[in-house]
């Protein structure tokens, strides 16, 4: 589970929910040399709270107790769900990655040689964040707050950036 993305946790904080607890330690240990330093009296890299997951999983836990994470990772997800349904059902947009559960993946219908980079790069003055990858563009939901017609408003923007720019 990506807290970051699913949770609207602002900094990283992610955990992987096991039947078998020890399994993930037994299989997945790693040495980090870099980081630990037998040698060294003043390294405290072992006693670290920063250094491994003991930072993310207190971040988890305080926010769980200041807000209910289930109703927002709820709320975040159906935002995410009507967004895919509003991209799908808009001619000029095709919806990839269908699967992800956190993730709006789209492509501009018909549109060849489009500078995603460009796009995006205009979206951002605009305080629009779409991010791209390859050939598509990929949202992340990360506001609960968000409506409808705030996603039919990002999506016109958009195409019309990308109207702007093809002409």
């Amino acid at each position: 589970v990506d807290a970051h993305k699913c949770l609207n946790i602002n900094q990283q904080c992610t955990m992987l929910l096991m039947k078998k607890g020890r399994l993930l330690g037994e299989n997945s240990s790693v040495v980090a040399p870099y980081l630990f330093h037998e040698d060294d009296k003043y390294d405290i890299s072992h006693r670290s709270l920063q250094c491994g997951r003991r930072a993310d999983g207190f971040k988890l836990w305080f926010c769980d107790k200041i807000d209910d994470l289930d109703a927002q990772a709820t709320l975040i997800y159906d935002r995410t769900t009507q967004f895919k349904k509003i991209v799908a059902s808009d001619e000029r947009f095709q919806q990839v990655l269908e699967d992800s559960p956190t993730h709006i993946c789209f492509k501009i219908n018909n549109a060849f040689k489009v500078n995603l980079h460009k796009i995006t790069e205009t979206l951002r003055r605009e305080n629009i964040f779409v991010e791209y990858h390859n050939d598509y563009f990929r949202l992340v939901v990360v506001n609960a707050c968000i409506i409808e017609k705030d996603f039919k408003e990002i999506l016109n923007r958009l195409f019309e950036v990308y109207e702007n720019q093809s002409a």
